[in-house]
C-alpha cells in the first residue's frame, strides 16, 4: 500500500493522524495480511517518518531521497492511501482502490478545485479502525468502489 500525503505550507503534514493510533494493532493487520505501507511524504515536507520504519519492516519510507520516480511505486501498489494529493489519479489508470485521510479538510489550506466527496473514489476515514477496515477491504475487495472508480477516470 503506499500513503502519499500532500503538503502543507502554513502546517506540518500530520502521518496517521488518528486520535485512536495504536501502531502495534497497525502492525498486526499489516502482517496478517501480508501488506507494507510504504509511505512517500511529499518532497516538499520532510516528515518524520523513520522513527515508524524503525519499529517494524512493514513500514517503508520511500521519499525522494531514497526513490527518486515514483510511477514504479503507484504501479506496484494495491491501495493508494492519500488525503488531497492527485497521486490517486495515476492510480485510476491501473484501477488501484483508494482510502482518503482527509483530516484537516476544513482547514486544508490549498483548498480543493472540484467535488471531493463526489471524485474521491474511495472510503474517507478518520480512525485507525476506519484506516485498517478500509485498506483491508482494498485489499481483499478491490472490485468494490470499482464503478466509482471507472466514473471518476473516464
Amino acid at each position: 500500500m503506499l500513503y502519499a500525503p500532500t503538503f502543507r505550507k502554513r502546517e506540518a503534514t500530520r502521518l496517521l493522524p488518528f486520535a485512536d493510533l495504536d501502531v502495534p494493532a497497525l502492525e498486526r493487520f499489516l502482517a496478517e495480511t501480508s501488506a507494507i505501507l510504504v509511505l512517500r511524504p511529499h518532497p516538499n515536507d520532510r516528515l518524520d517518518a523513520a522513527r515508524l520504519c524503525e519499529r517494524s519492516p512493514r513500514f517503508v519510507l520511500a521519499d525522494d531521497r531514497r526513490v527518486e520516480d515514483v510511477v514504479p511505486l503507484v504501479l506496484r501498489a494495491d491501495v493508494i492511501v492519500t488525503d488531497y494529493s492527485g497521486i490517486f489519479l495515476d492510480g485510476l489508470l491501473s484501477d488501484t482502490p483508494c482510502v482518503f485521510v482527509p483530516y484537516d479538510r476544513g482547514e486544508y489550506e490549498r483548498g480543493i478545485p472540484w467535488d471531493y466527496e463526489a471524485n474521491t473514489p474511495g472510503p474517507k476515514v478518520a480512525d485507525q479502525a476506519g484506516f485498517i477496515a478500509a485498506c483491508r477491504r482494498g485489499l481483499e475487495a478491490p472490485e468494490a468502489d470499482a464503478p466509482w472508480r471507472a466514473r471518476v477516470r473516464a
